[in-house]
């Protein structure tokens, strides 16, 4: 199986599994911490989402999250408490769904020399794009993790196996 192909079925299974952690978390559960140190359902949403905007550079495309975002989900950004001060979850719903149908349909049309050429990724991290995809994924599937986590926590049901 070429590294291409090996992606795409990544991107439908993790994408399949956030679609179904997500779809049916009320608003207002959404913002649970349960506890000072984790971050919600929607801090998480939202770093999947930035995660994945980072997957989607890698393939010569952009996307542009709203402009307070890389506040708010940051890697190593401050927690904010203020419920007022997030996004919805269904506004992050709609920008991750948007991302993650753009990263299934990109993955096929990507030259593969492109992908398995190493670059800078990030500043002090250089690999190539595939690698950086695939870390990225597992990145991602770690997040969906913790929205499990807090699902069970907050007594909504089982969505997975």
């Amino acid at each position: 199986m070429e590294i291409r192909e090996y992606i795409a079925k990544i991107f439908q299974t993790n994408h399949g599994v956030i679609k179904r952690l997500l779809d049916d978390v009320p608003e207002e559960t959404s913002l649970e911490r349960f506890g000072h140190e984790i971050n919600h359902i929607r801090w998480q949403a939202g770093h999947i989402a930035g995660s994945a905007t980072l997957m989607l550079s890698l393939m010569d495309e952009n996307y542009d999250l709203p402009e307070n975002w890389p506040v708010l989900i940051g890697r190593g950004e401050k927690f904010e408490p203020d419920p007022q001060a997030w996004p919805s979850l269904a506004e992050i719903k709609n920008h991750l769904y948007k991302i993650h149908g753009r990263l299934e349909d990109r993955i096929s049309q990507v030259e593969l020399e492109k992908l398995e050429t190493e670059r800078q990724v990030l500043p002090e991290w250089n690999t190539s794009p595939a690698q950086a995809i695939l870390f990225l994924c597992d990145h991602e599937f770690y997040h969906a993790g913790q929205i499990m986590l807090l699902r069970r926590m907050a007594g909504l049901p089982n969505v997975i196996g």
